[in-house]
């Protein structure tokens, strides 16, 4: 399981690209992420799903339950290309026309000045190699 963002924001945008899988495990630190990286002020949050390469049903409603919180707190969050697995989930649970698409225009890459962050959710103990 692995599951990073690259969050580059430019004036009125900020993109996310979630790359990795986003399921029951990962969810609630994608959301918290998210949520920290909302812009104010009427700026719109990209989020892009095209890295994307796995994801289930919590992993879905969480960014849907996100995007409805973003919209109570005055933000625009929309989405961008979806990978294969999300389309998949979307579809099979019937949501696929619940995911707020963002405009051509927005889904562009920031300019080279555009301030950038990594984040990566950290592998539980479980997962970890030990070393020695």
């Amino acid at each position: 399981m692995y599951l990073s963002l690259l969050v580059m924001t430019h004036g009125r945008y900020t993109i996310v690209n979630i790359t990795g899988d986003v399921d029951f495990y990962s969810s609630r630190w994608v959301q918290e992420h998210l949520l920290r990286f909302l812009p104010r002020g009427g700026a719109q949050l990209v989020v892009d799903l095209s890295r994307v390469t796995f994801i289930d049903c919590r992993g879905l409603r969480t960014l849907l339950v996100t995007c409805r919180e973003a919209e109570e707190r005055a933000c625009s969050m929309r989405f961008s290309g979806l990978s294969s697995p999300v389309q998949r989930v979307a579809e099979l649970t019937g949501q696929r026309e619940a995911i707020p698409m963002a405009s051509p225009a927005s889904q562009g890459r920031p300019p080279q000045d555009a301030s950038v962050t990594f984040c990566a959710m950290p592998l539980p103990p479980s997962a970890r190699v030990a070393s020695g």
